[in-house]
């Protein structure tokens, strides 16, 4: 099942429609729902994205920021292509 927004998932499981399988935010933590760790999965990655063309200082920094502040500064830029 596909669903809009995490709103919509987590509302589907809260009344019984649905069940799912999901990164666990503990934001999205909820009385009455149940969390089981899945053993075994790789941590999730996470990335960036920006049309490749609109470089503005704001943009430049804050990717200069999410470099030195996750990666230790060892992360390259990759073009990837749909």
């Amino acid at each position: 099942m596909f669903c809009e927004s995490l709103e919509v998932l987590l509302t589907l499981v809260e009344t019984g429609y649905a069940f799912a399988v999901m990164a666990d935010f503990p934001q999205l933590h909820r009385p009455g729902l149940c969390r089981v760790p899945l053993e075994g999965c790789q941590a999730l990655s996470y990335g960036a994205a920006w049309l490749s063309d609109r470089r503005s200082p704001a943009l430049r920094r804050f990717l200069a920021l999410l470099r030195d502040t996750l990666s230790g500064g060892g992360v390259q830029e990759e073009k990837v292509g749909i």
